[in-house]
C-alpha cells in the first residue's frame, strides 16, 4: 500500500496500478479495493474504476 501511494504521488501510474493489482489479488477488501479503483482513475482510466467499484461489495470508503 505505501509503495502504490508513492508512484501515485510520482505519478507513476503503471507501476502503482501493477502493484495495486497485485495487493487486491492477494487481498480482496474495501481497501484494496479502494485504492485499485483510486489508481485507476488517476490514472485516466475512469471506466475501469468505475466498474471496480460498482461490482464489488464495498460497504465503505477506508482512509486512504
Amino acid at each position: 500500500k505505501v509503495y502504490v501511494n508513492q508512484f501515485i504521488q510520482n505519478f507513476d501510474y503503471a507501476d502503482a496500478i501493477f502493484l495495486a493489482e497485485r495487493l487486491y489479488a492477494e487481498v480482496k477488501n474495501d481497501e484494496s479495493i479502494y485504492l485499485l479503483a483510486r489508481t485507476y482513475y488517476l490514472s485516466g482510466n475512469i471506466n475501469k474504476s468505475y466498474w471496480l467499484l460498482r461490482n464489488s461489495s464495498i460497504e465503505h470508503v477506508p482512509n486512504a
